[in-house]
């Protein structure tokens, strides 16, 4: 997907898209208000991204969206995220993750924004590999870990 916009969708899983066991690209494109929700749960407001599911977001912005669960921005389930020169601003998430939630699952951030919004940490990361490939500029210390140019708990 290129240059598209997902605005005000809602859906169980990924309120703006679900990738399950799939090869997902995303480029200069726009997750705003989209809601995953169900029965209490739902992952991935902007993004659900499922095993064995390869996500690559690039130049992109996660901005307003929600989830009852985790994962306000996207959820990475067991799959593999890489997420270069993108803005999470402002997405909330009920549980943990405003930003990013990877589950047993592999993550990269490169050169990206992270605002945690409403709801804690920007990125929680269970029992899997988070990686921070330099240059992220987060509010907190979450989705940082010593990268060449990233800083922590920036206003």
């Amino acid at each position: 997907m290129t240059n598209s916009t997902f605005s005000s969708n809602s859906a169980n899983y990924g309120g703006g898209i679900s990738n399950e066991s799939g090869t997902a690209t995303v480029t200069n494109s726009t997750f705003s208000g989209n809601r995953a929700e169900w029965l209490g749960g739902g992952g991935g407001g902007g993004i659900y991204n499922s095993y064995p599911g390869t996500l690559t977001v690039t130049n992109s912005t996660f901005s307003g969206n929600s989830v009852d669960d985790s994962g306000g921005g996207i959820y990475n389930n067991f799959g593999t995220l890489t997420v270069t020169n993108s803005t999470f601003f402002n997405n909330s998430a009920t549980n943990s993750g405003g930003g990013v939630y990877n589950r047993l699952g592999t993550a990269h951030l490169a050169g990206t924004i992270l605002d945690k919004g409403t709801s804690g940490d920007n990125c929680v990361n269970i029992s899997g590999t988070f990686t921070d490939n330099g240059y992220n500029l987060s509010d907190d210390a979450t989705c940082t870990d010593g990268g060449i140019g990233s800083a922590n708990n920036a206003t």
